[in-house]
């Protein structure tokens, strides 16, 4: 089984918000876990934000960071997706930016992981598993 990652869901995983296993006993179930290589950017803005905007201690954040860049195994470059991200963001009218790891999951037949309910309501939309 495949798995792809997003930085919500990788969020809930390494600050401890995933009692019940919803993402994490996926990922230790994985043959592979994927993540487009934007992951990379959205981890350290999402932990940027935790710090600055919620007050999260800084060495929390930072240690968060460096847990969740554990998680993947794989980071695909976005230059393999980007034209199928692009059209399929067209035709939705979601953020690109989602849609790399829609896209991702699809192409290698894998679950996604991710806690954004829009994400998640698209990837029922459109067929892509999801947790």
């Amino acid at each position: 089984m495949n798995v792809v990652l997003d930085a919500s869901a990788a969020a809930e995983i390494v600050l401890g918000r995933d009692a019940d296993g919803r993402f994490s006993r996926p990922i230790a179930e994985a043959d592979v876990v994927l993540a487009p290589d934007l992951y990379t950017c959205e981890v350290a803005n999402l932990f940027w934000k935790y710090h600055a905007l919620a007050g999260v201690e800084r060495d929390r954040c930072a240690t968060a960071l460096r847990d969740a860049m554990e998680l993947p195994d794989v980071l695909v470059p976005s230059s393999e997706l980007h034209e199928e991200v692009f059209d399929a963001a067209c035709r939705t009218r979601h953020p690109a930016y989602d849609i790399f790891s829609l896209i991702l999951a699809r192409r290698h037949a894998a679950i996604l992981l991710t806690a954004d309910r829009k994400l998640s309501a698209l990837c029922r939309k459109l067929g892509v598993r999801q947790s």
